[in-house]
């Protein structure tokens, strides 16, 4: 097969929608980069045409040319000319022609110029065609694009809120277990559970400390576990370090895991804190991994 041959063979199954995505974008950007290439595609437009309503098209790209070709109203047109021109007997053709001129007293028009008008009504449909296919397959490629991120983005809102959803019946249902076996007893160790980024859906945890109260353990649940060893400071909200600790180990949690941050009573008065949790760096150095709220409620000691 030549190389017109195989370039005109490959035109007819872009024109029949039977060529990838890409090899019809690489189609389209040829005949826009030139007039040779969108003559080219014209004549092959005009030869599918012929073919089909010659009937020598096979089943295969019969069926393909009504379903992909003819769904242009423009591309209706042009077939249904065709068609007609073809049921003319040939010296009907140019009566036909003939019979759309005025009405009045005039020199007879050369045959050639009647099928120049012809001509040019037939190149401004096919131009009329070819841009409303380029801009049918731009309108589709972006419509797509922007269904698909809008699905993305619903998604990745539907699992924040279930991940957020999660974490609150979690902590409530850790805290409810912890606060049945709290002891207020000399040496009582009080744990809380803190999970990230809750303060801001307005679910800050309270700790209430009994007034006998050594120590505080804070168990703080990790969205990812990504190290083997963490530092935790505890802050005020003005960013005043009270306490810091280094090399801390993840554990298993209820649900994921969790670090344990164990811390003298005495330090926590009433107020609220900020534990900013790191990750330890196989360097020595620290990257920031989350950030827990908390409020501490003192409980005033009894009257002898």
């Amino acid at each position: 097969m030549s190389p017109d041959q195989d370039d005109t063979e490959r035109l007819h199954r872009y024109l029949l929608g039977s060529l990838s995505a890409a090899e019809g974008d690489a189609v389209e950007a040829a005949y826009l980069a030139g007039d040779d290439a969108f003559r080219r595609l014209l004549a092959a437009e005009e030869e599918l045409i012929d073919a089909y309503v010659a009937g020598a098209l096979s089943e295969t790209d019969r069926r393909r040319f009504e379903e992909h070709f003819l769904a242009s109203p423009a591309r209706r047109e042009r077939v249904a000319f065709a068609r007609a021109l073809a049921r003319l007997p040939p010296a009907e053709t140019s009566s036909a022609a003939a019979t759309r001129a005025p009405a009045v007293p005039t020199r007879p028009r050369p045959r050639h110029l009647a099928w120049a008008g012809l001509a040019a009504a037939l190149m401004l449909a096919l131009l009329g065609s070819a841009g409303l296919l380029i801009r049918s397959r731009a309108l589709s490629t972006e419509l797509a694009r922007a269904r698909a991120e809008q699905e993305a983005a619903a998604e990745r809102s539907r699992l924040a809120d279930r991940r957020t959803a999660e974490l609150q019946t979690q902590v409530g249902r850790l805290s409810e277990e912890l606060a049945q076996t709290r002891s207020t007893a000399a040496g009582a160790v009080v744990v809380a559970v803190l999970a990230p980024g809750l303060e801001r859906e307005g679910a800050r945890p309270s700790l209430r400390l009994p007034p006998r109260a050594e120590t505080v353990r804070l168990r703080l649940l990790l969205e990812e576990d990504s190290h083997t060893r963490y530092a935790a400071t505890l802050q005020t909200p003005d960013g005043d370090v009270l306490a810091s600790v280094r090399g801390l180990p993840s554990g298993p949690a209820p649900k994921g895991r969790a670090v344990d941050l164990a811390l003298p009573a005495a330090v926590l008065a009433d107020g609220t804190y900020v534990v900013e949790l790191k990750g330890i760096t196989r360097g020595g150095g620290t990257e920031g991994v989350a950030s827990y709220q908390l409020r501490v409620l003192r409980t005033p000691t009894a009257a002898p």
